[in-house]
């Protein structure tokens, strides 16, 4: 029998260059703002591929500060005009303590949970996409 050849592992280079790297921010204040302006980012792009049914549907960032309070979207505002300064900041309770406007039930009650259970989560999402509505 002969010898198998061995041949040296090539490992393919990433496409697109290197991955981003987690940003540092002077401040607590400053990470809240980039939070905040990531999230209203994330409506958006929900809104642009068609996740954002109606009012079924929530993203939430835990804030940077004060770890057990959600930035979330009020009830009702559509995805694709929600601006950071809509955003509504409640705790796990919903009590609200930055914005104004409603906060669906449901945020509470899915988000919180999730939040609550996993503190290292920063961000939840539920949405009901189109595919899901036939079950």
């Amino acid at each position: 029998m002969g010898h198998a050849e061995v041949r040296e592992l090539q490992i393919p280079k990433p496409i697109g260059g290197r991955l981003p790297e987690r940003s540092v921010f002077a401040s607590l204040d400053e990470e809240r703002q980039h939070r905040k302006l990531k999230l209203a980012a994330a409506f958006r792009i929900f809104a642009r591929f068609g996740l954002a049914e109606g009012i079924a549907a929530h993203i939430t960032v835990r804030d940077p500060k004060l770890h057990d309070w959600f930035w979330v979207n009020p009830h009702a505002q559509h995805f694709s005009s929600i601006h950071p300064d809509d955003l509504v900041c409640i705790d796990d309770e919903a009590n609200v303590h930055h914005g104004t406007g409603l906060v669906n039930a449901a945020v509470v009650s899915i988000h919180c949970g999730i939040h609550g259970a996993n503190p290292d989560v920063v961000e939840a999402s539920h949405t009901h996409a189109p595919s899901g509505r036939a079950f």
